[in-house]
């Protein structure tokens, strides 16, 4: 009886390996892939970017399943680790990344269809003692390179600090 207990253990040890290996491989082919299409000029075409979003999404939610599993108990129980770190950060990343592309797209199609220079991409409202304030930043759709970013508050939509732009 014990060496049947041990067999199975050992077959679902085996089988774990094998799972966290394969989808290491995956990661890894993936990863250089998406590397090398984001930081390589001459790699890039029309619609990369999706592309490099479609290739990143098994990578953080397949491939990084362990973490975010590992993470979710242990902050069930108050408990962080370093698999806590990965998980918020790979997730972080990806949504950052996932929200610029699906925003810029839109802001694009907005530019296509209305023809404006640029688009505020997002306003974050955040209260600030007695006033709240929203901080909206603006991109070209255009290929300029201005950027800029604006506070505005809220009682009467007054500037409250001047434009920051960087050429």
């Amino acid at each position: 009886m014990h060496c049947l207990c041990d067999a199975l253990q050992s077959r679902t040890e085996a089988a774990r390996q094998a799972d966290l290996w394969r989808r290491f491989r995956v990661a890894a082919l993936l990863t250089v892939v998406v590397a090398a299409i984001s930081m390589l000029r001459p790699l890039h075409f029309d619609g990369w970017e999706w592309l490099a979003l479609i290739m990143a999404t098994p990578v953080v939610f397949w491939s990084g399943w362990r973490f975010h599993h590992v993470a979710v108990a242990n902050l069930r129980h108050g408990l962080v680790s370093m698999d806590t770190l990965v998980s918020v950060g790979t997730l972080a990343a990806w949504t950052w990344s996932t929200v610029v592309l699906l925003v810029v797209g839109l802001a694009q199609r907005i530019k296509q269809v209305v023809g404006e220079p640029e688009v505020a991409l997002f306003g974050i409202v955040f209260g600030e003692s007695s006033k709240n304030k929203v901080m909206s930043v603006s991109i070209p759709v255009s290929n300029s390179k201005r950027f800029c970013i604006s506070e505005l508050s809220l009682s009467g939509w007054n500037s409250t600090m001047p434009s920051l732009s960087a050429i």
